[in-house]
């Protein structure tokens, strides 16, 4: 495997992470010029390459892969804030909810003490 061009050996996680957990990455060039931050996004959203992460823990001498995934632009709204539903059109109303049901839902009980007492 080829030898990456960023790392960290001092990840640490903050939660316990369960291997069914449903886990996002976020990732932050950190470019103060603005004419090379837009030739880089230029340039992934051109080639359609998509940069790589990959969480690894030591055992022993050797790293062993834990997870990991591809990264690619976010385009949309913040990924942890849910769109907001859209207005109604003026004039609109909720239809009206069913009308009760006129059968009970459950037989009827008996009646008086021997129907209780017998029940």
């Amino acid at each position: 495997m080829a030898r990456p061009e960023f790392k960290n050996t001092k990840v640490r996680l903050e939660s316990g992470v369960e291997i069914t957990d449903q886990l996002t990455a976020a990732f932050w060039f950190n470019i103060e010029d603005e004419a090379l931050y837009e030739a880089v996004k230029s340039y992934y959203a051109n080639s359609k390459k998509q940069p790589g992460l990959q969480l690894q823990k030591k055992v022993g001498d050797q790293y062993v892969k834990v997870g990991g995934g591809s990264l690619f632009a976010d385009d949309g709204p913040n990924m942890t804030s849910p769109a907001p539903a859209p207005a109604p059109a003026p004039g609109y109303a909720p239809p009206p909810p069913p009308p009760p049901s006129q059968e009970p839902p459950w037989p009827e009980a008996p009646q008086g003490y021997q129907g209780a007492k017998n029940g």
